[in-house]
C-alpha cells in the first residue's frame, strides 16, 4: 500500500507539476535519478532484519503439497499468463493513450487511477482470500485483466477507459496478493525467499519481458486492437487451469489467514 500511495503521488506530481515531458529523455532521467536516490536515503534508516518467527500453521496442506513440485509450477505458470496479458497495459498503455487521444490524454492521471483502485483490495486481501479462496480470486483477477484489455480498445473513450482502470483492483492488487498468499502458503518459511524469487522472476518479470518484446513487434505491425484483443485471450488460459484443475493445485486457506 505505501508503494501504491508513492505512485498515486508522484504520478499526480509529474501530471501537474511540467517538470517531465515525454518528448524530453533528459527530463525523465533527472526525475528517475532523483527519485532513486531519495529512495536510496530512506533505505538506510530501514531497521536490521530479524530473524523471521516459526509458522503459526501449516505451510502446505498435507504432504500432496510438497514444496516445488508440479503443482508449484503450475501455479508459477498461471500467474506467467496473468502477468503476460497485462505486458500489454504495463508496457503500452502510455503509448496507446498518446496515440489515441493525443496530448490531452492525461497520462499520468490515468496511471494514478489504477494505483488508488488497489489500494482497498490490497488492504482487504486477508479477508477476501480467507472468504472467498485462492481459486476463486485467481480466476477473478485472470478475468479483469481480459475484460480491461478488451474495453481499451472495443470502447476507446477517456471515460470507458477510467472505468477499466478501476480493475486494476484486482488484475494487480487481488492477483498480486493472492499469488504472494500461495507462496506463502505453499512453501515452508525456511525456503519461502527462494519461493518469491522464483514468483518474481519467473511468474512477473519473465513474462514482462517477453511481453514486452512480442508485444513490440505486433503492435508495429498490426496496431493497438490486435496488440491488446490477442493478449487479453492468454489469460484465458490460466482460468481453464484453475477452472479444471485448481482445486488439486492450490492449498486450503487456514481458517485463520483471513
Amino acid at each position: 500500500m505505501a508503494g501504491s500511495i508513492g505512485f498515486i503521488v508522484i504520478s499526480v506530481f509529474l501530471q501537474f507539476g511540467g517538470i517531465v515531458s515525454g518528448d524530453s529523455s533528459l527530463s525523465i532521467l533527472v526525475v528517475f535519478c532523483a527519485s532513486a536516490m531519495l529512495a536510496g536515503c530512506a533505505a538506510t534508516v530501514l531497521p536490521a532484519v530479524q530473524k523471521a518467527p516459526p509458522p503459526t500453521h501449516a505451510a502446505a496442506d498435507g504432504p500432496r503439497f510438497r514444496a516445488f513440485d508440479l503443482r508449484f509450477w503450475a501455479v508459477i505458470g498461471v500467474v506467467f499468463l496473468g502477468r503476460f496479458g497485462m505486458g500489454a497495459y504495463y508496457s503500452f498503455f502510455s503509448l496507446y493513450l498518446r496515440d489515441t487521444f493525443g496530448g490531452s490524454s492525461a497520462v499520468s492521471m490515468m496511471w494514478a487511477i489504477g494505483a488508488f483502485a488497489e489500494i482497498a483490495t490490497i488492504w482487504f486481501s486477508g479477508r477476501l482470500i480467507g472468504r472467498w479462496g485462492l481459486r476463486s480470486m485467481l480466476i477473478v483477477s485472470l478475468s479483469a485483466v481480459t475484460v480491461r484489455l478488451c474495453l481499451f480498445v472495443l470502447a476507446p473513450s477517456l471515460a470507458v477507459i477510467s472505468l477499466a482502470q478501476l480493475l486494476h483492483a484486482f488484475t494487480f492488487g487481488a492477483f498480486h496478493t493472492a499469488a504472494v498468499a500461495y507462496v506463502n502458503l505453499k512453501i515452508p518459511a525456511e525456503r519461502r525467499g527462494l519461493g518469491m524469487a522464483i514468483y518474481n522472476a519467473l511468474g512477473v518479470g519473465c513474462a514482462s519481458f517477453l511481453a514486452s518484446v512480442a508485444g513490440g513487434y505486433i503492435l508495429e505491425a498490426h496496431g493497438f486492437v490486435t496488440l491488446f484483443l490477442s493478449y487479453a485471450a492468454i489469460p484465458l488460459g490460466g482460468i481453464v487451469i484453475l477452472a479444471g484443475f485448481g482445486r488439486s493445485l492450490l492449498p486450503r486457506i487456514p481458517a485463520s489467514a483471513g
